[in-house]
């Protein structure tokens, strides 16, 4: 494929910028590293990369603007995804009242579910729909109207997945080791309580303004 007219050098640094900001993918990293030690933050991590070459393959496609073009199917979309963060909002508060009350034998909380933790953060990645919408913005700011295409949308979209998951792998890495010097299990069990409020927060929001688009 040719890269000639595609912008590589700014959209890198466009892409590490949304990479390292604050929102629900970080969040749910952080809550699975500080539950379920490294490995897990990584693995959700994982599925949260596999959400974003999602989101760039209907970008890619172009069915993303088929579905902003349909403002029924969009609101739907949305609405979907804002179940998907409350699921997720009330699974953290329960998985943080099980760590409180552990024995202080097993520390690490649940041994890890590669599947489960897999499985959240591509959930939580697909239940934001302001993603495929960044890459139907952004990629024609990047890419000539000739090269505009899969190619290039997997190509953007590679170099946004790299780029998160070594930030995430970073973050998910150091809250373990903080957990292991600074953090009692009783403190884990609140920031994670704190982590599913926000996600319950967040969902809510979402299902707010879906009401009002409806109404």
């Amino acid at each position: 494929m040719d890269i000639s007219g595609i912008d590589i050098l700014p959209f890198t640094a466009v892409a590490a910028i949304l990479a390292i900001s604050p929102g629900p993918d970080l969040l749910l990293v952080i809550n699975s590293a500080l539950h379920r030690r490294a490995t897990a933050g990584i693995l959700a991590a994982l599925g949260v990369s596999l959400g974003v070459l999602l989101w760039s393959c209907l970008a890619g496609f172009g069915l993303m603007t088929v579905l902003l073009s349909n403002e029924f199917v969009f609101t739907g979309l949305t609405l979907s995804g804002a179940i998907g963060l409350l699921i997720i909002g009330l699974t953290e508060i329960r998985n943080a009242v099980m760590t409180v009350g552990a024995p202080a034998t097993n520390p690490a909380g649940k041994p890890v579910s590669c599947m489960s933790c897999f499985g959240k953060g591509l959930l939580v990645n697909l239940s934001n729909p302001k993603v495929g919408v960044f890459y139907v913005v952004v990629l024609p700011q990047f890419v000539t109207k000739e090269q505009l295409g899969m190619g290039s949308a997997l190509l953007l979209g590679g170099i946004h997945v790299t780029l998160g998951l070594v930030w995430y792998t970073l973050c998910a890495v150091f809250v373990d080791a903080l957990q292991d010097r600074l953090i009692s299990r009783r403190v884990v069990g609140w920031m994670q309580t704190g982590t599913g409020a926000m996600f319950l927060i967040l969902a809510l929001i979402v299902i707010v303004q879906c009401m009002d688009r409806i109404s």
